[in-house]
């Protein structure tokens, strides 16, 4: 059993970072304005933070999807 709740914690790691050079590309890619950047910056910041706890297994990439969408939701605000 522990092998395989290693084996998830380790996609999930996987996936996690996937999202992250995703988002970074993207970022980078579509030359965003200086609140977007602002923007882009913290998002990035709060996934690779809690990255730590996806190598541990503690967190599902569904709480990623969730701040990623409260960052849409705020950033769609301030246009």
């Amino acid at each position: 059993m522990k092998i395989m709740q290693k084996l998830k914690a380790k996609a999930l790691h996987r996936m996690t970072i996937s999202k992250l050079i995703y988002l970074e590309k993207e970022f980078v890619e579509n030359r965003a304005t200086k609140s977007d950047e602002r923007f882009w910056k913290e998002l990035l910041e709060e996934l690779r933070w809690q990255s730590k706890f996806i190598k541990r297994g503690n967190e599902s990439l569904s709480y990623f999807e969730n701040v990623f969408k409260d960052y849409q939701e705020k950033f769609s605000n301030k246009n």
